[in-house]
């Protein structure tokens, strides 16, 4: 028996690997659908998109994923890969591609009130409880868990392990590393970037990368040393005795 295709666009090296797992389970045929550049998996056929048959145009389509790089710094590459895959799902659409399904891994738990997006995947061993809302192309890898009443933007990519409990706001193109932990009732505001085993204790706003444990905003390295010399301005001059003078007069650089 031939298995239907399932389209994988966008796919990002082995950020698909769960997708295609799952695909096989589900009783599809896995293809990878590269719009630009070159698939860089070895093991999908690559269609270009001037190449795509007419009747695959209308078989059932994901998103590619992310890979979830361990500490923050390199996880701004995934948000450009994110990013990325935003650009592909709009190219997908205007060549052509209109069905988009949510996969779900056979060992995920979903509950029956909470409401999933189109182009949604749910990897291994997920949990999503009652009354969650998922919003298109979410991504949750395995292991990670959705509580009751939680709300996850569109584009959201959850790495895995991550525990999400009840009450919590993601908003749009939220990137959250692996095994990162919020607290009930948190908001965090479109493309914040959270790291790997973050603890998340308070609201996230403006699209800060936050990190640690309790997790705090990550100033960019020119405000760091910015501050070092302000620092070092500061014990030097109160040295010479010369901090009151240079503070009244550069009170701009010394506030």
């Amino acid at each position: 028996m031939t298995r239907p295709p399932l389209l994988i666009v966008g796919s990002i090296h082995a950020a698909i690997l769960e997708r295609v797992e799952t695909a096989r389970l589900l009783g599809f045929e896995p293809i990878g659908v590269q719009l630009e550049g070159n698939t860089g998996h070895a093991s999908l056929t690559c269609y270009l998109a001037n190449l795509i048959p007419e009747e695959i145009k209308g078989s059932p389509c994901v998103a590619g994923g992310v890979a979830f790089y361990k500490d923050l710094e390199n996880a701004r590459r995934d948000r450009r890969w994110l990013e990325a895959n935003k650009r592909l799902v709009q190219e997908a659409e205007n060549a052509g591609f209109t069905n988009w399904v949510t996969l779900i891994h056979p060992s995920a738990e979903v509950s029956p009130s909470s409401t999933l997006g189109k182009g949604v995947f749910v990897g291994p061993l997920v949990s999503i409880s009652s009354e969650a809302i998922l919003g298109d192309f979410v991504s949750l890898s395995r292991n990670s868990s959705v509580g009751h009443h939680v709300a996850i933007g569109d584009y959201c990519a959850i790495g895995p392990g991550v525990i999400i409990p009840g009450g919590v706001t993601l908003g749009a193109s939220v990137l959250v590393g692996p095994a990162a932990t919020f607290l009930n009732g948190i908001r965090v505001s479109d493309g914040s970037l959270i790291g790997a085993g973050s603890v998340v204790t308070r609201h996230v706003r403006n699209g800060n990368q936050v990190m640690g444990n309790p997790a705090r905003k990550l100033r960019r390295p020119i405000a760091r040393l910015r501050r070092f010399g302000k620092n070092l301005a500061r014990r030097v001059l109160r040295r010479t005795g010369l901090y009151s003078m240079a503070k009244n007069r550069y009170r701009r650089i010394f506030r």
